[in-house]
Formats: structure tokens, C-alpha cells, sequence
């Protein structure tokens, strides 16, 4: 009976996960306009998203293929899904490609909608602690630019303090560094290229390592 001590807890996270979900896809359902909305394959593709990109959808620190997705613009989700299914942006490990590969455009717009809804939760980092140099190189770069190697203010497309522009310029504050970090360089090396008008490559080519590195801690770091 000794093992029922380690399945019990796990059965008991399972349980609870489900439930949270169960309870969102109702949040969704009222919101959509489609009638009627698919609740069990929403559920189902949603647990999914949650193997990486975590039951509230924050995301998981230090790895940077699994950004926070909580309380981002509908229409920038909704992009960034369908931009993975007809493979105009690639992730480098190919995990996105083969995750949305199955993915209806419906189940795409229900799993946008889900997602969009949820709270946007600030990420505690009790741990992390930063280099103030590096914070206000990050800081400066951020909100002022670097005017002088054609590099404008993030701030200036994504809004104050970074908090996003609807539709397309998502929310960066409070996202993982290491996700933005590796967003930077794949758009410098042209991996990534599924931004509105090609703005980000001439911007992120004028960035070298430390300017990467120092403007994803310093918009990691911005609270909600």
C-alpha cells in the first residue's frame, strides 16, 4: 500500500488540473461566438498547451521554447498558431510545428480565446536576482533605444512599460528573458521572420549579445 503515498498526490494534481481547465473552457464558452463551442476537444488540445506552457499558462523560466502565454491578445495568438501551422515561423526544435500540425482553424480561434482570457498573473521570481548594470543597460535600451545604431525604444511599438499595442505588438513585460533573448536572435539570424511589415530584423541585426541579453532581463523584470 506504500505506493499509494506517491500516486494518491499525483492523482490529486491531475484532478485539480482538469478541473481548472473544465472551468475555463465555461469561461470560453460564453465568451464565444460560435455556437456551439467544441468544450471536450478545447479541454483536450488545452491540456496539451499545458504540458509546456503551465496550467495558468505562465509558462516555465529558463527554458526558452516556453514563453508566457496567459492574457495575450487574441488576434496575436491566433497569428502566432496559424504562422506555426502554415510554417511562415519555426521553432528550432520543431516542438510548435508538430503540436499545431493537427489543429483545425476553429480549434485554433477556441484555443486563442482560451488563452487571451486567462489572468494575467505576475510570475514570482523569488530566486532570480538581477545585475543593476545590467537592468539599467536593459532599462535604457528599452525605453530610450540606441538612436545611434538605428535601434528605436521597445517602448515605442509595444507600449508603455511594454504592456503591448493590440493587435500584433504583444505584451513583453514580465515574459522570460531567455524566450526574448532567443526571439531576438532568431530574427537576427532570420529563423524567425513572421513579424507585421519585417519590422523586427533590422532592429534585432543592430543588437549584439549584450544588448540582447540586457534588454530581456530588464523587460523580464518589469512588474505587472
Amino acid at each position: 500500500m506504500r505506493w499509494l503515498i506517491y500516486i494518491l498526490p499525483i492523482c490529486l494534481l491531475l484532478s485539480c488540473k482538469k478541473q481548472v481547465v473544465t472551468t475555463n473552457v465555461k469561461k470560453v464558452e460564453a465568451l464565444s461566438k460560435k455556437s456551439p463551442l467544441n468544450k471536450e476537444r478545447l479541454k483536450e488540445n488545452v491540456l496539451t498547451c499545458e504540458t509546456c506552457h503551465g496550467v495558468e499558462g505562465l509558462g516555465e523560466a529558463g527554458q526558452e521554447g516556453f514563453p508566457k502565454i496567459a492574457n495575450l491578445r487574441f488576434e496575436y495568438i491566433e497569428k502566432q498558431l496559424l504562422d506555426f501551422k502554415n510554417k511562415l515561423r519555426v521553432d528550432t526544435e520543431g516542438v510548435m510545428s508538430s503540436m499545431v500540425e493537427a489543429l483545425s482553424v476553429d480549434d485554433i480561434k477556441d484555443l486563442a480565446l482560451y488563452f487571451s482570457n486567462l489572468p494575467n498573473k505576475e510570475i514570482k521570481r523569488i530566486d532570480k536576482k538581477y545585475d543593476e548594470n545590467v537592468l539599467l543597460q536593459g532599462k535604457w535600451i528599452a525605453e530610450m533605444g540606441l538612436w545611434e545604431k538605428g535601434v528605436p525604444a521597445c517602448f515605442k511599438c509595444h507600449g508603455a512599460n511594454a504592456h503591448g499595442v493590440a493587435p500584433f505588438f504583444p505584451r513583453l513585460a514580465g515574459q522570460h528573458s531567455d524566450y526574448i533573448a532567443k526571439q531576438l536572435n532568431s530574427w537576427k539570424s532570420g529563423i524567425r521572420r513572421n513579424d507585421i511589415n519585417s519590422m523586427m530584423k533590422p532592429i534585432a541585426v543592430k543588437l549584439n549579445e549584450s544588448e540582447i541579453h540586457a534588454v530581456s532581463i530588464y523587460l523580464e523584470s518589469i512588474r505587472m
